[in-house]
């Protein structure tokens, strides 16, 4: 089946790309349905309370963030340059 979207790449890596979904999306599922389980297990905390807990998972998305964008801001400078 033919997807314009990867017209550019070539067969290899469509392939590649194919094969990494099912195991890539069921890695993403499992993460998303243990978030909350994580964290209302955390313990509270004596000023904050509930409040605290929500600096559990954004903290964790803003390091992951912050790595995909040098990540990216890295690999377009040595593609520019």
């Amino acid at each position: 089946m033919w997807d314009p979207a990867l017209a550019g790449l070539p067969r290899g890596d469509i392939i590649i790309m194919r094969k990494a979904f099912l195991p890539l999306a069921a890695l993403t599922t499992a993460m998303f349905v243990y978030a909350p389980i994580a964290i209302s297990q955390a313990p509270y905390e004596s000023t904050m309370l509930l409040v605290q807990k929500s600096f559990y998972f954004h903290f964790a998305t803003w390091i992951a963030t912050a790595a995909a964008l040098t990540v990216c801001g890295v690999a377009s400078a040595v593609y520019l340059f």
